[in-house]
């Protein structure tokens, strides 16, 4: 499962990756993205949740490509640490 919310206070897009995560359901995901995005400015934090986690399938790696990009667009801030 891949859920998406957001904090727009705190300026906070939250991906969550719960149990078993598929191709569709990131595709699925992606929309999602979108749709938050459009309430938060450039420069908004990202939390990526992979804690309970316990399999990605393989072709995710492309959505997950796809996501990233989407992200870029939109402005989200780069953390180094």
């Amino acid at each position: 499962m891949f859920l998406v919310t957001s904090n727009k206070p705190k300026r906070l897009l939250h991906l969550s990756y719960l149990q078993r995560v598929i191709p569709e359901e990131l595709r699925r995901g992606a929309e999602d993205i979108k749709a938050l995005m459009t309430d938060l400015k450039p420069g908004f934090r990202l939390l990526a949740d992979f804690g309970r986690l316990e399999s990605m399938d393989l072709a995710c790696t492309t959505e997950i490509g796809r996501m990233m990009e989407i992200l870029d667009q939109g402005g989200v801030a780069c953390w180094c640490g």
